[in-house]
């Protein structure tokens, strides 16, 4: 019996009772401050990697948004300087969509063009020049034939 109250003694002096009632260790009052810092630490450290990964996602999908949007305009912008003939116009502007293009041409050889029938035909130096919102994506040179 002396050996059961020695026992209980020694457990009643690990416990504590707080003012709710509630008795607890000493060992289990929680974590420290220092402790939830560097718990804290440990985790922000750790997401900012996954953070970084998400940065460079969204620039390389605004990126690749521009990219398209570049080759969709120029594709556009091609297929409409395929109809324009350049000997009678020889500068304009066409919009479509949300793009716009700008051209000036001159003959590569005057005095060189060539008589077919009733037309004259020669080859021209176009300069081309693709606009988004007035901001300039891309300007390029093509050689186009053109008559009248």
């Amino acid at each position: 019996m002396e050996e059961y109250r020695q026992q209980k003694t020694s457990k009643t002096l690990l416990h504590s009772i707080v003012p709710c009632g509630c008795v607890t260790r000493q060992s289990e009052r929680g974590l420290s401050t220092i402790e939830v810092i560097a718990a804290l630490l440990l985790f922000s450290i750790a997401l900012l990697p996954i953070a970084q990964v998400q940065i460079n996602a969204q620039r390389g999908s605004i990126i690749v948004n521009e990219a398209e949007t570049k080759a969709r305009l120029e594709q556009q912008a091609l297929i409409y300087m395929k109809s324009v003939n350049v000997a009678l116009r020889p500068t304009g502007e066409h919009s479509f969509g949300d793009g716009s293009i700008r051209w000036t041409s001159e003959l590569v050889v005057p005095n060189a063009q060539i008589r077919l029938n009733e037309r004259t035909i020669g080859f021209y130096n176009v300069q081309v020049e693709l606009r988004k919102e007035e901001r300039l994506l891309s300007s390029r040179t093509l050689q186009i034939t053109g008559w009248n």
